[in-house]
């Protein structure tokens, strides 16, 4: 029995054994998982304030300490500029603060965070992290939240929230006039925003009272120029102009020296041009370039030169619209103001077109193409500066929220591990109380076995005593039967000795009966308690086995997910592309289009013999001042969408439109024979669909419109330049005589010069005008188209 006990105890202890190799791997499954994180304590990772912070977020939470707190989170905003190393340990921080339930800190924390996503223009992380934070955020930084929160919204166009949040800090207590000011001022940006100038209108003159009393001149200024450019767009001039004033009275009683005191000339000149009247927004505008010399701002001056260049320009001064905008480049080149320089360079591409000097036109235009491209690839630059930072988030957020799993799987493995051993040993321990008291109960049968046999040998004694009396008697009167007497006392002393071994006998097989029995018990209860142990390792194993196939699972939802994604995004690629091939063919011909889709540019072209036609609407300029402009811009477009369909009918193809003139080419990019016959057919097209556009005007009191053609054929060099911006475009004498052709073509009437005469001549009835003097061209015979001959 004891060696039985001895092995089963053995046996036990290797099953508690076995039951630690199959738990223990899953506790200890994080470490050895090899998308697991090692990390380091946040404080052996940060500098020193990030310590300090996190040693502060340990005290008690006064309002003082919070305060604290909220400091040193802004200044270690500004400090630390390692992005992704800052980012992750916040996190780690706001799961600790959550762990240890300390609300209050935790809301400071995720508001620092907010504001440091909103500093980095991730939009959407700042506001996910400033859910809920109305109900724990301390009150000394609640109007810090609504306003940050108000302009994230507007700047991703929610504007309706924006101002709702904004409104929220007006009915704060203890607010700063700061905090104040800068949600007024936001409110009014919406209002702009969406164009309701009215609205914008009002909110600034609310402000303009709330500020009477503040006096604070910074404000009280800006409000004034503010509201002045509400009005400018609201088109009330007259209001815009008085409140430019004040904002100038201010400025000059507040400071007097001040280097920006020009600009007000500037916002003047803007409103006259505005108006339409360009002689005083031009007498400003040099008024502001005087004054501003004063304060040494090259910017501005450029800015202003620039200004004065256009104005020019629209006022069909060349020479001088050329000499202000020389000025402007040069500056901007010597100061490195590329985005102005790049503005400047197309004006001059454009001033350079209407001198008659296409080469220097070109080559202007090719510089204004080379800084557009630069400034692309820095505001790719800039997005894709923006997708790796959401990429740095998403990393670290992946990696604490992995390293959370993961010591929460720990916790939990250890305390169902700490379960099943106490559970094991309470079973153990039942065992051996219940083995105690079989014990306890066979020593109890063992006594009593003894008591009995001590019972019987009483009574043999006492019998014995009561045979010797009676033989004692009877030996005096029988001692002839003593003999007999002692035979039947022996046979009784045998008899009784039998009685006793058999008792005896009895006793031994009952105590072995029951030890037997007491070994059948003990084999079943350890039995049992096998089978228990069996159990739970199947009940282990089979939790093993659902968590691993759960986690198999998620891994194959995401993986269908990102397959999904892919094919959206691919569907989304074939139509950006369609759409893009569909662009390219509005702006290029068809062939020139297939051959940058095929080898990536197009190269130029000589062509031997092209006709060229130029349109321009006289008097344009005196009809934007009598009618409404958007009227004129109207009228032009559907002008220029019939020029487009009687072009394509006629075979020619569209060049371009600058301003209100119009040119397209005969003969390329496909070659063909019957060119001047189409270009003249096409000027004749427009003559007659100008003369139904005016007979409308007439029946609606409008005045009519007048258009000047001329055509020149000739050799000409026609390919694509820019190289993100593609424009299909032709070069060569032939187009400066064209364009010279329309100059100095009469009102209403086809231009043609002698080139294009010899070709057409046998076609159509024309009139000859004689030589007419052409700039940097000499005398060039010119006729007008009367009409088309009839043939049949």
């Amino acid at each position: 029995m004891f060696l039985f006990k001895k092995k089963f105890g053995k046996c036990f202890i290797h099953l508690l054994v076995l039951v630690s190799c199959i738990a223990i791997p899953n506790f200890i499954q994080a470490s050895e998982n090899p998308y697991s994180v090692e990390i380091t304590p946040v404080d052996e990772k940060m500098d020193s304030l990030l310590i300090s912070v996190q040693e502060l977020m340990t005290n008690d939470s006064s309002t003082s300490l919070l305060e604290k707190e909220s400091f040193m989170l802004e200044l270690l905003m500004t400090e630390y500029d390692d992005f992704y190393s800052l980012t992750k340990n916040l996190f780690l921080l706001d799961y600790k603060l959550e762990r240890n339930g300390d609300e209050v800190s935790r809301s400071i924390l995720r508001y620092w965070i907010g504001f440091y996503m909103k500093s980095q223009k991730l939009m959407d992380n700042a506001l996910e992290l400033w859910k809920g934070l109305e109900n724990t955020l301390p009150p000394f930084l609640l109007a810090d939240l609504y306003l940050n929160k108000g302009e994230v919204l507007s700047s991703i166009g929610d504007y309706n929230d924006a101002t709702d949040y904004f409104e929220r800090i007006k009915g704060l207590s203890d607010v700063s006039d700061s905090i104040s000011y800068s949600a007024k001022v936001q409110e009014a940006n919406v209002f702009r925003a969406q164009e309701d100038y009215q609205k914008e209108i009002n909110e600034w003159l609310s402000t303009l009272e709330w500020l009477e009393d503040k006096n604070n001149f910074p404000w009280t200024i800006e409000a004034n120029k503010r509201l002045a450019d509400a009005y400018r767009n609201e088109k009330d001039y007259d209001s815009a102009i008085i409140y430019l004033n004040k904002a100038n009275d201010f400025h000059q009683y507040y400071d007097p020296d001040s280097p920006d005191l020009y600009q007000y000339y500037v916002d003047i000149a803007i409103i006259f041009e505005l108006q339409g009247n360009s002689s005083k927004s031009l007498g400003y505008l040099k008024t502001a370039s005087k004054e501003m010399r004063k304060s040494n701002n090259n910017l501005s001056e450029a800015e202003i030169s620039y200004q004065i260049a256009q104005i020019y320009f629209d006022l069909y001064k060349y020479d001088q619209a050329k000499e202000y905008n020389d000025k402007s480049i040069r500056i901007s080149s010597n100061k490195n103001f590329d985005e102005l320089l790049m503005r400047a360079y197309y004006l001059a591409y454009e001033i350079d077109d209407k001198l008659g000097e296409p080469q220097k036109a070109l080559e202007d235009y090719e510089k204004y193409s080379e800084l557009n491209l630069m400034f692309n690839d820095i505001e790719k630059e800039n997005i894709r500066d923006t997708y790796f930072k959401q990429y740095q988030i998403e990393r670290a957020e992946k990696q604490y929220k992995l390293i959370i799993a993961s010591e929460e799987l720990k916790d939990f493995e250890l305390e169902q591990f700490k379960l099943e051993s106490e559970k094991k040993e309470a079973e153990l321990n039942l065992l051996k109380q219940q083995k105690n008291l079989k014990e306890i109960e066979l020593r109890n049968q063992t006594l009593l076995a003894n008591e009995t046999k001590n019972q019987l040998e009483l009574a043999r004694k006492s019998n014995e005593a009561i045979r010797q009396a009676s033989e004692i008697e009877k030996l005096e009167s029988d001692r002839q039967l003593n003999q007999l007497q002692l035979e039947e006392q022996k046979a009784k002393e045998l008899a009784d000795q039998r009685k006793i071994e058999n008792l005896t006998q009895e006793n031994e097989n009952k105590e072995l009966m029951l030890e037997i029995e007491m070994q059948k018990i003990n084999r079943v209860r350890w039995f049992s308690a096998f089978s228990i142990v069996i159990v739970i390792l199947l009940i282990v194993f089979l939790t093993t086995k659902i968590k691993a196939n759960k986690v198999l699972y998620s891994k194959n939802q995401e993986i269908a997910y990102q397959h999904r994604e892919i094919e959206v995004k691919n569907k989304k690629l074939a139509a950006e592309k369609s759409k893009s091939d569909s662009l390219l063919l509005n702006i290029l011909p068809h062939e020139t289009a297939e051959e940058i889709k095929t080898t990536g540019k197009a190269l130029p072209k000589v062509y031997d013999s092209v006709s060229i036609l130029f349109t321009d609407f006289s008097g344009f300029t005196m009809l934007t001042e009598k009618m409404d402009p958007r009227e004129v811009l109207s009228n032009l477009e559907y002008m220029f969408i019939r020029f487009d369909e009687l072009a394509i009918a006629n075979d020619m193809e569209r060049i371009k439109t600058i301003g209100d003139g119009y040119m397209c080419a005969g003969g390329l990019p496909v070659e063909n024979l019957t060119h001047p016959v189409n270009a003249v057919r096409t000027g004749l097209a427009f003559l007659k669909a100008l003369h139904e556009f005016n007979e409308t005007q007439k029946k609606e009191g409008k005045p009519e419109w007048n258009l000047r053609i001329g055509i020149n054929t000739g050799k000409v060099v026609a390919g694509v330049i820019g190289k993100r911006k593609f424009a299909y475009d032709i070069w060569g004498d032939s187009v400066n005589l064209a364009s010279r052709a329309e100059t100095h073509g009469l009102l209403n009437k086809v231009n043609i010069t002698e080139n294009t005469y010899l070709n057409i001549k046998d076609v159509f009835e024309c009139r000859y005008r004689g030589e007419v003097e052409v700039k940097n061209i000499g005398k060039v015979k010119m006729y007008i188209v009367e009409k088309e001959k009839n043939l049949a």
